[in-house]
C-alpha cells in the first residue's frame, strides 16, 4: 500500500508478478528508456514489457499530448486556450 500498488482495503493477492508490473509502470513512469526497461524484466520481446508490463496514467497521458500539441503549434498553444468572441 505504500508503494501505491495497491489500494488499501482492496482484497488482492500480491506477489511478485505484480511487483514487476509496478516496477515496469515506475519505471516508465520515471522516463527511463523502455528499452532498458525491457532488459531489466528480461523480456525477449518489446511488446511484451510496453503492452503487458507498463500501465499508462491519466497524468502521463496528457502531459504527452500537451507536448505534442506545443511542439504542433510553436508558440501558438494560447489559441487553443483562449475564448472564442
Amino acid at each position: 500500500m505504500k508503494a501505491g500498488v495497491i489500494k488499501e482495503g482492496e482484497k488482492v493477492r500480491f506477489g511478485f508478478h505484480n511487483f514487476r508490473h509496478a516496477l515496469a509502470t515506475a519505471l516508465v513512469k520515471l522516463k527511463v528508456d523502455p528499452k532498458t526497461v525491457q532488459g531489466m524484466l528480461r523480456h525477449k520481446d518489446f511488446g511484451t514489457t510496453m503492452e503487458l508490463y507498463a500501465q499508462s496514467d491519466m497524468e502521463s497521458m496528457r502531459e504527452a499530448q500537451g507536448r505534442f500539441l506545443e511542439q504542433l503549434m510553436e508558440g501558438r498553444i494560447h489559441l487553443l486556450t483562449e475564448q472564442v468572441r
